[in-house]
């Protein structure tokens, strides 16, 4: 059975080494929510609206249920087929992603 993002976290703090793709799947887990929490943050700093978007208390109970969802799944499983690394679909959208910000000077190359 797949470990969860916590007991391969677990794993980890005990010395214990996780196999690559555990590790791989749950760098980009915690990738992802740290993106997230970053923009959830700098919306918070910079937007003069209103709302859930500018409510620290609901972006803050959104990052905790994000993490606690991500933290008792499997990582591939939290991330789900479209964002698999492996598959075709998803490097066909990287590379899309990749151009466009090659376009736009995001990124060299």
């Amino acid at each position: 059975m797949p470990k969860t993002l916590l007991e391969i976290l677990d794993t980890i703090k005990d010395g214990g080494r996780p196999d690559y793709d555990e590790l791989r799947f749950a760098l980009l887990v915690v990738e992802g929510l740290s993106i997230l929490d970053s923009q959830a943050l700098r919306r918070l700093g910079t937007e003069k609206q209103s709302g859930f978007v500018n409510n620290p208390h609901a972006q803050s109970k959104e990052s905790f249920r994000r993490w606690k969802a991500a933290l008792g799944k499997p990582p591939k499983d939290f991330l789900g087929q479209e964002n698999d690394p492996d598959s075709a679909e998803y490097k066909a959208r990287r590379r899309v992603h990749i151009a466009l910000a090659k376009k736009l000077g995001l990124i060299e190359g």
